[in-house]
C-alpha cells in the first residue's frame, strides 16, 4: 500500500488530465539544475524550457534506470517537442539546451577531431578506425551515419536537437522508427556490404522546436497509430500575438555552473533505482485515468495515460537523482505526476480526434473472413469431428481437422466436451 499521504492520494485519484498541475508547479522547489534553468523564463514559458532540458539532461543518466510499476526497469529515455508560431519565443529552448550540453560538446571536441583525421587518411596502408564516440548529432544525419553513431557510442545514450522540425522531416520518414525504439532502448540493425552495418540497442534522447503547421505534417496519421505520438512530450509556447517584446536577462555564471554540477551528477549516477514511493503514486495515477477512461468510455485516454505514466516517472527519476536525497520528497512525487498530467493532456488535444477517428474507421471496416473462420460459422453449437470434416469439404485426414479444431480451442472460440466422445461446444457464435 502506498505511503502517500491522504491529501496527496485524493488529488491523484479525482484530478482529470490537465496542464495546470505543472504550470502552477513552484520553481523553487526544483532542485539543482532544473531550477536554475527557468532563470528569467516568463511564467508561461516554462513547462516548454523545461521539456526542453529534459531530454539532455536524461542523455546524461544513461547509467540509470528505475523499478517502474510493472517491475520492469525503465531507461532514462525522453524526446520533447516545443510547438509555437514563428517568434514565439521558442530561442529559449535553443539558450537552456546549449548550456545543457556544453558538456556533451567538450566530450565530443577530440573523438570529431579522430573522425576528421580519419576520413582524410583511411586509404592509407595500415590506418585503422578509431571508432569515437560522438554523442551530440545533427538533424539531417543520414541512416548510415546515425547507426556509425550508435555502435561507436559505447552505450551512452546520443542527443539530437532540431532548432526546426522541417528540416528533419526526412529524417523521420526514412528511420522514425528508430525513435520509437529509442523510447525502449530497444535493438536496431541493418545489414550492408558497403556501408555501416551492425546489431546494438537504439540509444537516442531528442528535442525539437516547430510551428503548429509544421507539427502536423511531421505527424501523419501512421505516426500517430504506430506509438510515436504517445511517445512525446509535448509543450506549446504562450500565444505572443500582439504582444510586446519579452526580456529575458540572460543566465548568470553561478546558473551556468549549477546546470554543470546538475549535469555532474546525472553522469556519476549508476544503477537500478527503486523507488517505491514513485512506484505507488503511479499505480494509483494510472488507476485513476484508468477509472476516469472507462467512465467516459474514453479509449484515446485509455491509450495515451500508459505511456504518458512512464514519461513522468522518468522525469520524476531525474528529478529525484538532482535531489540527492535518500528518500523519494514530496516535491518530486507531485512534480512527476504533473508532468504525467501535462504530457497526458497535450497528447490527447493535439493526437486525440485524429487517434479517435482512426479507431472508428477501423471499426468501420468490413470484416474478412477466412475460409476456416466461416467453416466454424456453419458448424451446429455443437459439432463433432465428423461434422468439421463434412463443412470442410476437401477430404482433409483427421489428423489436419483435429488440428484446425484446436486452433479454434486455442482462440477461445469452443471447448471439448468431456467424455469420450470427440464432442466439442461453441463459445462464440461467430469467429
Amino acid at each position: 500500500m502506498t505511503n502517500l499521504d491522504f491529501k496527496t492520494t485524493n488529488k491523484l485519484l479525482t484530478a482529470k488530465a490537465s496542464t495546470e498541475p505543472l504550470k502552477d508547479f513552484p520553481v523553487e522547489q526544483l532542485p539543482l539544475g532544473l531550477r536554475d534553468s527557468l532563470s528569467g523564463v516568463s511564467e508561461d514559458a516554462r513547462v516548454p524550457t523545461l521539456f526542453a532540458a529534459f531530454p539532455i539532461a536524461a542523455a546524461y543518466a544513461d547509467g540509470v534506470k528505475a523499478l517502474y510499476c510493472d517491475g520492469e526497469e525503465t531507461p532514462m529515455a525522453l524526446m520533447s517537442i516545443i510547438i509555437g508560431e514563428q517568434a514565439s519565443g521558442k530561442g529559449v529552448c535553443r539558450r537552456i539546451e546549449s548550456i545543457w550540453t556544453r558538456k556533451m560538446d567538450k566530450d565530443d571536441e577530440t573523438p570529431r577531431e579522430q573522425e576528421e583525421w580519419y576520413q582524410n587518411n583511411k586509404n592509407k596502408k595500415g590506418v585503422v578506425d578509431p571508432k569515437p564516440c560522438i554523442r551530440h548529432i545533427g538533424d539531417t544525419i543520414s541512416k548510415a551515419a546515425l547507426m556509425r553513431r550508435q555502435l561507436c557510442a559505447d552505450g551512452h545514450t546520443m542527443y539530437m536537437f532540431s532548432e526546426e522540425l522541417g528540416s528533419m522531416k526526412s529524417v523521420w520518414r526514412f528511420f522514425g522508427d528508430y525513435f520509437r525504439k529509442a523510447f525502449d532502448h530497444s535493438e536496431v540493425g541493418q545489414d550492408y556490404i558497403t556501408a555501416t552495418s551492425g546489431m546494438t540497442k537504439a540509444q537516442l534522447n531528442f528535442t525539437g522546436c516547430g510551428t503548429q503547421n509544421i507539427f502536423q505534417k511531421f505527424f501523419t496519421d501512421d505516426n500517430i497509430e504506430d506509438g510515436s505520438s504517445s511517445r512525446m512530450m509535448l509543450a506549446k509556447m504562450p500565444d505572443t500575438s500582439f504582444a510586446p517584446i519579452s526580456q529575458h536577462h540572460g543566465y548568470t555564471d553561478e546558473e551556468k555552473a549549477n546546470i554543470q554540477q546538475a549535469v555532474t551528477i546525472l553522469e556519476r549516477s549508476r544503477g537500478v533505482k527503486d523507488m517505491p514511493r514513485m512506484r505507488d503514486a503511479f499505480c494509483e495515477w494510472l488507476e485513476a485515468k484508468r477509472q476516469l477512461a472507462l467512465a467516459n468510455a474514453d479509449r484515446v485516454m485509455d491509450i495515451y495515460r500508459r505511456r504518458s505514466a512512464v514519461i513522468g516517472f522518468r522525469c520524476g527519476t531525474i528529478f529525484h537523482l538532482l535531489e540527492q536525497q535518500e528518500e523519494v520528497s514530496d516535491a518530486c512525487v507531485r512534480f512527476a505526476t504533473a508532468v504525467a498530467d501535462y504530457v497526458l493532456a497535450m497528447q490527447m488535444e493535439m493526437f486525440g480526434r485524429r487517434l479517435d477517428k482512426q479507431q472508428q474507421d477501423n471499426e468501420a471496416a468490413p470484416v474478412y473472413h477466412t475460409r476456416n473462420t466461416i467453416l466454424f460459422d456453419q458448424l451446429p453449437d455443437e459439432f463433432t469431428l465428423s461434422d468439421a470434416s463434412r463443412e470442410r469439404g476437401d477430404g482433409a485426414c483427421k489428423a489436419t481437422v483435429r488440428k484446425m479444431i484446436n486452433r479454434w480451442v486455442k482462440r477461445g472460440l469452443c471447448q471439448k466436451l468431456e467424455g469420450d466422445a470427440e464432442i466439442w461446444k461453441k463459445l462464440a457464435l461467430s469467429a
